[in-house]
């Protein structure tokens, strides 16, 4: 007779058949460089301080459940202020456009000339009221 044995349960699954669960703690090869050191913290387990005790042992890893633990984050959602600045200018520069097609230029002044003097504090008064709205979309959230 031929005795034949079951394999062997892969990591993280109960049977043969079974995929194994993926591992949340970071404990691959990727978090770690190959002398044991925290690539993501830098410098090595010889390079702690006094308030940086290395003992070996990590209070929060992981629980004696083997999961690894769950820390709660808050994501801070802020504008982007480059972005409001630069609308405003658009629509400064844009509202200038509009005016100088629309309204008859008057006196000896060429069209350019006009609409660089609207342009420019149009767009200044544009980027302003972007930062503004910046500002009050970040206080909102």
């Amino acid at each position: 007779m031929v005795d034949e044995q079951a394999p062997a349960p892969g990591p993280g699954g109960s049977g043969p058949d079974e995929p194994p669960t993926p591992d949340l703690a970071g404990s691959g090869d990727a978090a770690h460089s190959p002398d044991g050191a925290d690539v993501l913290g830098g410098g090595s387990p010889d390079d702690a301080g006094p308030d940086d005790p290395d003992d070996g042992s990590d209070d929060a890893a992981e629980p004696e459940s083997g999961r690894p633990a769950m820390t709660q984050v808050t994501l801070r959602r802020a504008p982007r202020y480059r972005a409001f600045v630069l609308t405003g200018v658009v629509v400064g520069v844009v509202i200038a456009t509009v005016l100088v097609v629309v309204l008859p230029v008057a006196g000896g002044a060429s069209p350019r000339t006009v609409f660089l003097y609207l342009a420019l504090p149009l767009a200044l008064v544009g980027a302003l009221a972007g930062a503004g709205a910046a500002i009050l979309a970040e206080r909102r959230r």
